[in-house]
């Protein structure tokens, strides 16, 4: 890569992270405001900020909206998601988190409704599939 197109990216990838961490502090405060303990606000909050500004912008910077096309590809046992969720109950941990911070972006009009939508019948048609691929040998 060269280095113009490596400055580009990091840009990108800068801009998109700082659009990003703007929806992850509505929903820090969403969540504060829902009386959830520091640790559980603490826990969806490292989630999402690793899904929407690690996985996201991995090899190329996506809005944060595209999230809810990308499911399969986080959890894959080929994805980046396999770092982090080695066990059904951490696939249940980003699942919860991603869907709770969807359905606010969702509310907030961030992205649109057909677009959660999409995400939630994702989750509903695949996570049993990332959960029995996680069984049988990610790794």
């Amino acid at each position: 890569m060269s280095m113009e197109l490596f400055t580009s990216f990091d840009a990108q990838v800068e801009k998109m992270q700082k659009q990003n961490k703007q929806y992850i502090d509505v929903f820090e405060e969403y969540l504060k405001i829902q009386n959830l303990s520091e640790k559980t606000i603490r826990q969806h909050i490292e989630h999402i900020d690793f899904y929407i500004n690690e996985f996201l912008c991995h090899y190329e910077p996506k809005e944060m909206c595209v999230g809810c096309y990308e499911l399969s590809a986080f959890f894959s046992p080929f994805g980046i998601g396999k770092d982090v969720c080695t066990s059904e109950y951490n696939v249940s941990l980003y699942s919860a988190s991603i869907k709770k911070f969807y359905k606010l972006m969702c509310e907030k009009g961030f992205i649109k409704a057909e677009d959660y939508q999409h995400l939630l019948k994702s989750l509903k048609i695949e996570k049993e599939c990332w959960i029995d691929e996680l069984k049988h040998g990610w790794k």
